[in-house]
């Protein structure tokens, strides 16, 4: 059994702790705030929770093995919390596409999709089709009469019937009490708040960290998974990762609407989202708010530091009155009036600058750091590691475990080529050219 500690309670910290107490080792937990952190790329509303990866193996498979365990956190969560507070609905989701090619031609992602899905899924033992196809999307109307303006946009799609959507914030929530329930140990405020590693720099070996009240926590193993914040604490990480801020907006939909857009009438949708980076949810029946969102392009804040320019993020907690750029609020308007009009007609309730941690090449980061021992590092969600909660921590154990496998040479150090992070960065838009909203703008 080794004592091992984990700065960041977001997704990758909270999954890891419940892998490595199941394994037996002692386990404890830091971070700046109670969970779940207000602002945490993993707390929100809601999230999707997809195996559609285009012809990856690796990230089907480890979403594949995940589903199960999303149903059995729904039924746990509620006789936890006794409340009827979701937490995983899988509802299905609607990939729309602009040309019939995209679903029968595997160079695309979602005609790849639809075949690694099948096969994999089959080999996994689930019964069901996981994608059915549609060459017409219009025949969607009658199930899903609110998505009537995306098939009208988007003709063709496919259904992905394992598709659904999570509640993140009790995702996360409860996540924390399984792992207090294994033994392990949080640590907030002051003293949960990651300061310095404690490093023996003659041999690279790292024993711990000092947090911000000044106490040393010394370990046998040592995690960091601090989310978006990982390139302002770790410099060593900035050229692999980016970090980026994503916009999302809530709207709360009035009582003679929100029949149209519960779950089994409103799935998941995707309008072409390589293409526009647009994404939908259904309204959460317990509190009437849908979420629409966009993947990128993102903003960046620069800021100067010790260790040069870095990317850092900006949020509610340090500026309670954040808002939006109105570049992006124009992004949405225009989108959402032609396909989603009578969401568009509807005042904004809230809006998100979600940080993102991105990789270079999109795959996630757990691995031990270069040049040191008893430190792992596990980052590099990129956008897309929420939906592996409940099983993404098992790939930081058997790092920490020094046990090799498929998934854990996907995840390793790498290098990026060249000018990759720089083309990244162009890729997303600097906040400081931004003119942000009043809350004024929201009506």
């Amino acid at each position: 059994m080794s004592k091992v500690i984990i700065a960041g309670a977001g997704t990758f910290g909270l999954s890891t702790a419940i892998a490595l107490a199941k394994r037996g080792h002692n386990v404890s937990v830091f971070d700046r705030m109670p969970v779940p952190v207000i602002d945490a790329s993993s707390t929100d509303i809601n999230k999707v929770i997809r195996p559609d990866y285009g012809n990856d193996e690796e990230y089907t498979d480890l979403m594949l093995s995940a589903l199960p365990i999303w149903h059995k956190w729904q039924t746990e969560s509620s006789k936890l919390f006794n409340d009827d507070v979701p937490l995983f609905d899988q509802c299905g989701g609607v990939f729309f596409t602009s040309n019939v090619s995209e679903l029968t031609d595997e160079t695309f992602p979602e005609a790849a999709s639809i075949k690694t899905l099948r096969a994999r899924a089959k080999l996994l033992g689930f019964q069901e089709d996981p994608a059915t196809l549609y060459l017409d999307s219009s025949v969607l109307v009658e199930k899903y009469p609110a998505l009537s303006g995306l098939t009208k946009k988007y003709p063709q799609a496919y259904v992905s019937n394992f598709t659904g959507w999570a509640n993140s914030s009790r995702t996360n929530e409860y996540a924390c009490k399984v792992a207090e329930k294994l033994g392990v140990k949080f640590v907030f405020g002051n003293a949960g708040i990651f300061k310095e590693l404690i490093k023996d720099n003659s041999t690279m070996k790292v024993n711990g960290f000092v947090t911000l009240d000044g106490q040393k926590h010394l370990a046998d193993i040592t995690v960091l998974a601090m989310g978006s914040w990982m390139p302002s604490v770790v410099p060593e990480v900035r050229d692999v990762l980016v970090s980026t801020g994503q916009i999302t907006m809530q709207f709360k939909i009035p009582e003679q609407l929100k029949s149209k857009y519960t779950s089994d009438k409103f799935p998941i949708w995707m309008a072409d989202r390589a293409k526009t980076g647009f994404y939908g949810f259904p309204m959460r029946n317990d509190t009437g708010i849908l979420k629409v969102s966009k993947h990128g392009p993102g903003y960046l804040n620069f800021v100067e530091t010790d260790t040069g320019s870095v990317s850092t993020p900006i949020t509610v907690v340090t500026n309670e009155d954040l808002t939006i750029p109105r570049q992006s609020l124009l992004e949405y308007r225009n989108f959402l009036e032609t396909i989603l009009p009578e969401i568009n007609a509807l005042d904004i309730q809230q809006t998100r600058m979600c940080w993102y941690t991105e990789s270079f090449d999109g795959n996630f980061l757990i691995c031990s750091l270069p040049n040191t021992q008893n430190l792992i590092v596990a980052t590099g969600g990129s956008g897309h590691a929420f939906k592996f909660t409940p099983i993404i921590g098992e790939v930081v154990a058997d790092v920490a475990e020094k046990k090799e496998t498929r998934f854990t040479k996907k995840f390793a150090w790498r290098k990026p080529k060249p000018n990759e992070i720089e083309n990244l960065i162009k890729k997303n838009r600097n906040l400081k050219d931004a003119q942000f909203i009043k809350k004024s703008d929201y009506l």
